[in-house]
């Protein structure tokens, strides 16, 4: 490439080469130029139907939520209702983490789907039920806090209630 032409090729546009900015307002104003009230009885009519379109194609998913607390004290290891607690529990967050993480095993959901309610209410008892009941499952817990929240969702809200309760 020639040294000399990149020297002469400018390094911004000039005023002539920069384009305005399009308003997109502006430009669908000026398409319905003298169609306004026509666009506007066409939007109002289609409005309604897609909105019912849209409303009935989504199915409802209901969620189901439950609060675990976990206290932070140590009871005597001699245990009965006298017994005085030891103190605060060493690394809480840590523990508090470790029960989440125990909430949504495989272990605790193979007896989860074992209920008979959950059975009852149509809920796979195979590996699928498992599966699905992990997909389903949200187990979380913030720092510096006593509560683990487990949620189920479900698109029937009963199905939902179930599975969080076994």
């Amino acid at each position: 490439i020639d040294e000399q032409y990149l020297d002469e090729l400018p390094l911004e546009p000039t005023p002539e080469e920069v384009a305005e900015p399009v308003n997109p307002i502006l430009v669908v104003v000026r398409l319905l130029r003298g169609r306004m009230l026509v666009a506007m009885v066409l939007g109002l009519l289609l409005a309604v139907p897609a909105g019912v379109i849209v409303y009935s194609s989504v199915a409802p998913v209901y969620t189901s939520q439950g609060i675990v607390q976990v206290k932070p004290v140590l009871s005597s290891p001699m245990g009965g209702k006298d017994s005085p607690d030891t103190g605060l529990m060493p690394m809480f967050n840590s523990f508090l983490a470790t029960q989440a993480t125990f909430i949504g095993s495989r272990s605790v959901l193979e007896q989860a789907i074992l209920d008979t309610d959950l059975i009852q209410a149509g809920w796979p008892a195979s590996g699928r039920g498992v599966a699905r009941l992990e997909d389903e499952l949200g187990v979380k817990h913030g720092d510096h806090t006593l509560l683990i929240e487990v949620t189920v969702t479900d698109k029937d809200p009963e199905t939902a209630r179930i599975a969080l309760n076994a």
